[in-house]
């Protein structure tokens, strides 16, 4: 009797689950939601600059940057 799926197979099924849930969180987690990538590359930088912007946030708004010389009209 043939067998549905292999062992391998079956692992390989197990791990896509675990994946499919860690990318569900991430973008619940962090609002990547929509994005309109043409290729998988694309898909995966995206998500590689959303998240190191998330990282870099705090250390960009923590600097003190000096004060212009003069006031900025509104």
């Amino acid at each position: 009797m043939r067998c549905v799926m292999t062992d391998g197979q079956k692992r390989l099924l197990g791990k896509r689950n675990v994946i499919e849930t860690t990318w569900g969180v991430l973008k619940e987690r962090f609002g990547l939601v929509f994005h309109l990538a043409r290729t998988v590359t694309g898909l995966f930088r995206h998500y590689c600059y959303c998240l190191l912007s998330r990282m870099l946030k705090p250390v960009v708004f923590s600097l003190r940057l000096p004060e212009p010389p003069f006031a900025l009209a509104a």
